[in-house]
């Protein structure tokens, strides 16, 4: 967060959170469910093949980076 703005903004979101959690965690699930979905794709992976590809996905998804600061595109930060 780097302006006055973005944290109201974010303060707005966390009440929401808090006061609808079922509707976050819903649309998490179905999130991750989706990542999956396009990403195990190889019938024939086994199942070290397919920890290892759900882990890079994680890790993919937590190194990615929105345009922000000094930042201006999106971008994925090296692990």
């Amino acid at each position: 967060l780097l302006t006055a703005q973005e944290v109201s903004k974010e303060q707005m979101q966390i009440r929401d959170i808090l006061a609808r959690p079922a509707f976050y965690l819903t649309a998490s699930q179905q999130r991750w469910e989706e990542y999956l979905k396009k990403g195990l794709t190889n019938p024939d992976a086994t199942p070290e093949q397919t920890r290892v590809a759900v882990k890079a996905i994680e890790t993919l998804n937590g190194n990615w980076r929105s345009p922000g600061g000094a930042v201006k595109f999106n971008t994925v930060t090296p692990s």
